[in-house]
């Protein structure tokens, strides 16, 4: 437990830096970092993987800032992602692709930023930061049931339930300081934790399929880099979406 606070303490004022900086270069250069180290953990997670859409994803990102992608196209390279990583098979939707699980949400921060009001990107970062401490925490005071056994033992159905009312609740706290209404940030809220839940717990579901208890070990006390952004992976898309047309 020690390691992993001090490892999210490093992390945080860098991420934070770069959600409220006046322009989108940072967040830019962030995120392809980030892509391009979570790329590396495919392979381990899915099956010996092809680097062709890994880089042609990361191609996709360095040209990003010339012409940003609507949040359609998001949507699709998004789901072609997730299908991709969940059928972990060559055929129809190629495990290649699972590349696009981590490029579209990555791409849609730097998309968002561009366009909405200086660190906004806190309406979707809070819930899912804040949803994760509280499960965490109740589920371990409190938690009596499990919520997927199968994939993720140590998680429980109270504890899910209390990250999720946390979400919701902080969605619609911060949403005036960034000009939406508490409404729309209690909604952006609750789907940036219901959904941050869900890819937490696909991630888990791959691991257990590859066998892994963790997709590497970049991040002490984390694990691999995907361990950490799996939440963000399944939420940033849906959510970003909803606030852009909230406003």
């Amino acid at each position: 437990m020690k390691a992993r606070v001090f490892t999210a303490l490093g992390l945080l004022p860098i991420v934070v830096a770069a959600l409220f900086a006046q322009v989108s270069w940072p967040l830019w250069a962030l995120g392809g970092l980030v892509l391009l180290l979570a790329a590396r953990e495919l392979p381990g997670l899915l099956s010996p993987l092809p680097w062709s859409l890994p880089l042609l994803a990361l191609l996709s990102w360095l040209t990003l800032p010339l012409a940003p992608p609507s949040y359609a196209v998001l949507f699709a390279l998004w789901g072609l992602g997730v299908l991709s990583a969940a059928s972990g098979q060559r055929g129809m939707w190629r495990v290649e692709g699972a590349a696009f699980w981590i490029a579209a949400p990555l791409a849609s921060l730097a998309v968002f930023h561009a366009h909405a009001p200086q660190g906004a990107l806190m309406l979707l970062f809070g819930p899912i930061w804040l949803g994760d401490t509280v499960a965490l925490f109740a589920g371990k005071a409190f938690g009596k049931h499990k919520l997927a056994p199968r994939w993720s033992p140590k998680k429980t159905l109270e504890g899910a339930v209390a990250g999720l009312l946390s979400s919701l609740a902080i969605g619609a706290v911060l949403a005036p300081f960034f000009h939406y209404a508490p409404i729309a940030g209690a909604v952006a809220g609750g789907l940036a934790g219901g959904l941050g839940q869900a890819g937490d717990l696909f991630e888990s579901a791959l691991k257990r399929r590859a066998g892994i208890k963790d997709s590497g070990s970049l991040l002490p006390g984390h694990g691999g880099l995907l361990d950490r952004i799996d939440s963000l992976l399944f939420a940033a898309v849906p959510v970003l979406w909803l606030l852009s047309v909230s406003r």
